[in-house]
């Protein structure tokens, strides 16, 4: 892949299918998606779907990955809402990376505020990892 980058190519891309489909009208598309490795062979998936508002979500849910294909298992489950008027992600979450540390899993994420003029401003959010409850925990109290 690095001569793509160093030749200032177009990395390929093939589809290879749809892995969900959103079931309802509460929420668009999935996208933005990682994974971390759970147990056996159980991985969590990340992704964000985005609200009639046009605010975006971060859903989980476990997958499997076999022979080049993933999964889900179940209803994605809502995990991280966008943040409360004033705070730095009060206007959308977005799924960015696993990252596991110290015997935690944190997925940072990019939080948004809209401004005047339809301009935007983001900033990185990190939270804790439950995969035994597929929930997102923000790490820092609000005040």
């Amino acid at each position: 892949m690095k001569h793509f980058v160093t030749e200032s190519r177009p990395f390929p891309w093939m589809k290879m299918g749809q892995i969900f489909e959103p079931a309802g009208t509460d929420f668009s598309h999935g996208s933005h998606p990682c994974a971390v490795h759970y147990k056996d062979d159980l991985f969590v998936i990340a992704f964000t779907r985005r609200d009639s508002n046009q605010r975006s979500h971060i859903f989980l849910s476990y997958a499997t990955v076999a022979e080049g294909n993933m999964k889900l298992l179940g209803e994605p489950k809502l995990a991280l809402r966008y943040g409360e008027p004033g705070y730095f992600d009060c206007d959308g979450v977005i799924s960015v990376c696993f990252v596991e540390h110290n015997g935690k899993v944190y997925l940072y994420y990019v939080g948004w505020q809209n401004l005047p003029d339809t301009l935007w401003i983001c900033d990185t959010g990190r939270v804790i990892l439950d995969p035994d409850n597929l929930t997102l925990t923000r790490e820092f109290k609000r005040h």
